[in-house]
């Protein structure tokens, strides 16, 4: 999860219904997340009903400025 400030920090999450629900301490002021981006997502852990994986994402196509992708 980003800051308002672009740093990138790590997040908690849980699954509520039809929602992912995220957070992290650290970030007062979230403007952008994104979900197992690396050339290697060792860590990714959402599946979906059926069993299968989440895709890598972001929220933004165009992060705020000094937002590193």
């Amino acid at each position: 999860m980003a800051d308002s400030t672009g740093q990138w920090h790590a997040a908690e999450a849980r699954v509520a219904g039809d929602t992912v629900e995220v957070w992290a301490e650290a970030v007062k002021e979230p403007v952008a997340i994104r979900y197992a981006f690396a050339g290697d997502p060792v860590a990714a852990n959402l599946y979906n009903r059926d069993g299968l994986p989440a895709a890598p994402f972001t929220s933004k196509e165009k992060p705020a400025p000094g937002i590193d992708r």
